[in-house]
């Protein structure tokens, strides 16, 4: 019963997501809070990509990843350290995009743990400005 309900669901939550998506690029206001709550859903459909095999799925959401990056709210503070940790998001976000392109499970499975860690690290880089790699 409650799986007739997971496919109306998850269609809500990517017109959502995209909607955030195009008002976050079109709006220069858009809090980083915002920002964070479309990474998070694109980061989940990511997960239910690689776990279901669904490359499209996958390449999509890692590409809008990449977007998001690039973005002036995205940025949480200047310094070299926040440069680095956003750059190695984007690189995985990257990678997973070409893993699925190429249709590689093992590699996008990789991209997609590294891309978390990398998630991980930064979040933990800015409550506490501690060094990251202390994990």
């Amino acid at each position: 019963m409650k799986t007739r309900y997971l496919a109306p669901a998850a269609a809500l939550l990517l017109a959502i997501g995209g909607t955030r998506l195009g008002k976050a690029q079109t709006e220069a206001k858009a809090t980083t809070k915002e920002i964070m709550k479309v990474k998070l859903e694109y980061a989940h459909y990511l997960l239910n990509g690689v776990t279901t095999e669904n490359f499209p799925l996958i390449a999509t959401n890692a590409d809008k990843l990449s977007q998001l990056t690039q973005l002036s709210t995205w940025s949480g503070r200047r310094t070299p350290e926040y440069e680095a940790l956003s750059a190695e998001f984007r690189k995985h976000a990257d990678e997973l995009g070409r893993a699925a392109k190429e249709r590689n499970l093992d590699a996008a499975s990789l991209a997609y743990v590294q891309l978390t860690l990398s998630c991980i690290n930064c979040h933990k880089y800015m409550r506490g400005g501690r060094k990251t790699g202390e994990l």
